[in-house]
């Protein structure tokens, strides 16, 4: 019987080691294998055999626009004949004077023939009250009132009074006069877009100008604030940042400074950064004996080059729902995280490590270890 002992020995210490490793191994990280045995599935990204990133990974993205514009402010010149008038002032005559009212405009010229005059006193040219005074003679003329000047604004001719000489008026007879009101058009384009969640990354814009007629100085906006304001060659770039556009509507708007013209094609690109969050997830599958004989586990892994800082959760889910989860701060180190029974369920289980928090790091060495309930399996 002695004899036997050894041999009885290492056959229990076998037996053991069979129990140990059928019922407290390691999940590898392979699978799922087969239903029946606590097998861990293998990482998502196969290319990777160490450390796996965990977190938000951004790439370089845009967003294209094409469009064409045109914006004129070129100065249109708007005539009103008026014809022959007497324009006179005495003391004895009273006065009698031309008034016409002008449209919005940059400045007015007044054309005419003096055909007689006594030239007594000088020929008044009045914009809203400013008085403007010549002596003329008889001839041709062409007065020029270079001011700006808005709707319903009123030129007057008149002359001044005789004065002391009373037995004749200040007298003018004007013939061919015309009226001439100068302005420069609206020249205003707008183009409208829209950019949506891009806009959270988005990094800076360029708009490239590709002019097919380029007269003057050319006035850019976008949402009211300037991004070019000067004299543009035929193709012209410009550049803008994030600040500038918004979230939603955006207008792009091209003025045309007075006595430019502008028409072309543009190409606007928005350049931003696209997130795709990235993390480890493995399986687990349990048969419900094999769930009946659970006692509780624990998820195992390290964390290494943490490259932005937050958070990191383990979670267990089951058909989309969640079963456990927990939190902690992102540092370098091992973690463990340990749940119970009821946090998994039979059937395919999904282990994952998230970072949150805008936290980003590598996971290394994850491993989910299952105890049994050594009470169920002796019933």
């Amino acid at each position: 019987m002695a004899d036997e002992f050894p041999a009885f020995l290492a056959l229990g210490i076998g037996i053991i080691a069979v129990l140990l490793i059928a019922f407290n191994a390691s999940f590898v990280q392979e699978g799922p294998r087969f239903t029946g045995n606590f097998f861990l599935g293998e990482f998502e990204d196969k290319e990777k055999k160490g450390a796996i990133f965990t977190g938000t990974n951004f790439t370089d993205q845009f967003i294209p626009f094409n469009f064409a514009f045109e914006a004129d402010s070129l100065y249109e010149t708007k005539t009103a004949e008026i014809g022959g008038r007497e324009v006179s002032n005495g003391v004895l005559f009273g006065e009698k004077s031309v008034r016409y009212t002008l449209e919005k405009g940059d400045s007015v010229t007044a054309k005419f023939r003096i055909e007689s005059t006594n030239a007594v006193s000088p020929l008044i040219f009045s914009l809203n009250g400013k008085e403007h005074a010549h002596d003329l003679r008889e001839g041709i003329h062409e007065i020029t009132i270079d001011e700006p000047f808005g709707d319903g604004s009123v030129l007057e001719i008149k002359t001044a009074s005789s004065n002391w000489k009373i037995w004749a008026p200040s007298l003018y007879r004007l013939e061919g006069l015309s009226i001439n009101v100068k302005a420069a058009k609206e020249g205003v384009d707008q183009y409208i877009f829209n950019i949506g969640d891009e806009w959270e990354t988005m990094q800076s814009g360029r708009i490239d100008l590709y002019m097919k007629e380029n007269i003057g100085t050319l006035k850019l906006d976008l949402n009211g604030k300037n991004i070019f304001n000067g004299i543009s060659r035929d193709f012209q770039p410009i550049r803008f940042s994030s600040d500038e556009a918004r979230k939603g509507q955006n207008i792009l708007t091209f003025t045309a400074t007075p006595n430019s013209k502008f028409r072309g094609e543009a190409t606007m690109v928005l350049f931003y950064k696209h997130g795709e969050q990235k993390e480890v997830k493995a399986i687990i599958n349990l048969t419900e004996d094999e769930r009946r004989a659970l006692k509780s586990g624990a998820i195992n892994f390290k964390i290494v080059d943490v490259s932005r800082s937050g958070g990191v959760a383990a979670r267990i889910t089951h058909q989309g729902e969640t079963t456990f989860s927990s939190f902690a701060r992102a540092e370098e180190g091992f973690y463990r995280f340990d749940f119970e029974k009821d946090d998994v369920l039979p059937g395919i289980s999904i282990v994952s490590i998230d970072a949150i928090d805008g936290a980003s790091f590598l996971v290394k060495d994850l491993d989910v270890k299952l105890e049994k309930d050594w009470l169920v399996l002796r019933t």
